[in-house]
């Protein structure tokens, strides 16, 4: 998570347009950003207003309430996921 975290500031920093999508397990962090548990909370809150999470895994992991109250945008182009297709179009252009 630290990774992309910092992946997207520098990406930010550089004047690029970004995307954050929390998918999968990943999905779990946004509880912890949310509530400001986490150490790396302060990193979350220089991309957070470009961060999306996948429709279906928030109700998978049960996060929804929490990527509700911390205001995340909720992707479910493909059939409750994000297109990653449609991501990757964006790269390619």
């Amino acid at each position: 998570m630290v990774n992309a975290l910092q992946a997207a500031r520098e990406s930010r920093a550089a004047g690029e347009d970004i995307k954050l999508i929390f998918d999968g397990a990943g999905i779990q962090w946004v509880r912890e950003f949310a509530q400001g548990e986490s150490k790396y909370a302060g990193l979350f809150a220089g991309v957070e207003d470009c961060a999306a999470a996948c429709s279906y895994r928030t109700d998978a992991f049960g996060v929804g309430d929490a990527v509700k109250e911390h205001g995340d945008r909720l992707v479910s182009d493909f059939h409750g996921h994000p297109s990653f297709r449609k991501l990757a179009r964006m790269v390619i252009r």
